[in-house]
């Protein structure tokens, strides 16, 4: 009875104005999607609101390596925010600083599925919060689109990745990877088998990173997309690739436009 109390409570009080709603049924089995305009409106959302939160849309919103502290506090804690499986935090300049303290936001409690950092100024020294957000073992899928990792934050990755079992997307476009990065990548798909969708989109790969990283296409029984448009990776090395794909039956999307 408590429950039901509360429930028609949080239904029937007026939504507070910085939450926006994008979809009605926040309830538990049809919970919904919320976009805020900063980390503390998120906190206040998952923490005071009794709103029941799946989907939590704070791209663009300044939030900075203090936000991420502040949303790791929440994370954290397994009674809030029992609901969120997807949490987008793109464009906001967390940095280096910021991967490591929203790290700390991340155990297994947490049935975080997607995370999107896109565009957040995170550069090689992310890489090491990146694998600890992933080590809890929920994160399927992650999103790093146009941060500076380079080759050393890819090589880190993907080191650190090797034996993840629950990755399943990474998005890695436009992140400054050459055919050093490449190489690496080529070591972890020879290594794992759980990530079904790889983008390496927009890197400067050229002709010599489509060779270190075709091996492990022969190699791996995992991998269903790979896209490397304009990496540079050109028609010289199509060859190479359908070489190593001949005993390949998983993958059913290359792009090399």
């Amino acid at each position: 009875l408590k429950f039901i109390s509360r429930l028609r409570r949080a239904m029937e009080e007026e939504e507070p104005a910085h939450v926006h709603r994008r979809s009605k049924g926040a309830i538990p089995g049809n919970p919904g999607s919320y976009k805020v305009a900063s980390a503390s409106a998120a906190v206040t959302l998952l923490t005071e609101t009794e709103e029941w939160v799946a989907r939590l849309d704070v791209s663009r919103s300044q939030v900075g390596a203090k936000g991420a502290q502040q949303l790791a506090s929440v994370l954290a804690n397994p009674e809030l925010a029992e609901y969120l499986v997807e949490l987008d935090l793109s464009a906001n300049g967390l940095g280096d600083d910021g991967a490591a303290a929203l790290a700390k936001g991340f155990t297994e409690e947490r049935k975080l599925e997607l995370l999107r950092l896109d565009w957040n100024q995170m550069g090689p020294g992310a890489a090491e919060g990146l694998l600890a957000m992933l080590e809890c073992g929920v994160v399927e899928h992650l999103f790093l689109a146009g941060n500076h990792l380079g080759d050393e934050g890819v090589a880190t990755l993907a080191e650190g990745l090797a034996g993840n079992t629950t990755l399943v997307t990474l998005d890695l476009s436009e992140c400054n990877v050459t055919a050093e990065g490449a190489a690496a990548l080529g070591d972890l798909l020879q290594a794992n088998r759980s990530i079904k969708k790889l983008s390496l989109r927009a890197n400067v790969l050229g002709n010599d990173g489509g060779v270190a990283l075709a091996p492990s296409l022969g190699a791996n029984c995992g991998l269903e997309h790979l896209d490397l448009a304009w990496t540079g990776v050109g028609d010289a090395v199509a060859t190479v690739f359908a070489e190593h794909l001949a005993g390949n039956s998983t993958l059913s999307y290359m792009n090399l436009e």
